[in-house]
């Protein structure tokens, strides 16, 4: 924390959507330490944007859209306070989330469930494979 009581954190996500559009998913993030010492993370507005370079109609159809032009860019925006970013972006991958968690963003520290008990291991197989009894 460098010696702050608030840090503020952004990350972005730049992809290609399952129509081949650009895509870009912002997270805005704060950690603030506790009078006890501890600290707390909040996150804060995330913001789903899609980017069309041929300059053509948006087709986000999502509440609170907002629509900015710039030069030959249709930029459309949706704040995730109307509509869930955990949601919508395996949606817009063509992947489900148990795939984003578990194979393209697993934590290093996790990377080796495979080799996890057979018990856990059938869990996270059902997952991926969505798997139903």
């Amino acid at each position: 924390m460098a010696n702050e009581k608030e840090v503020k954190a952004q990350v972005r996500l730049r992809f290609w959507n399952v129509n081949r559009q650009r895509m870009t998913a912002t997270r805005n993030l704060q950690v603030t330490v506790k009078k006890g010492g501890g600290l707390t993370m909040k996150t804060l507005e995330g913001i789903l944007a899609k980017t069309d370079v041929d300059g053509g109609e948006g087709k986000v159809s999502l509440c609170n859209l907002f629509d900015t032009v710039r030069a030959d860019r249709q930029r459309n925006t949706i704040s995730t306070k109307c509509s869930e970013m955990d949601e919508e972006v395996p949606l817009l991958l063509g992947v489900s989330r148990a795939i984003l968690e578990n194979v393209i963003f697993c934590h290093q520290e996790e990377s080796n469930w495979p080799l996890s008990e057979p018990a856990a291991l059938k869990k996270k197989f059902d997952d991926i494979f969505e798997a139903t009894k």
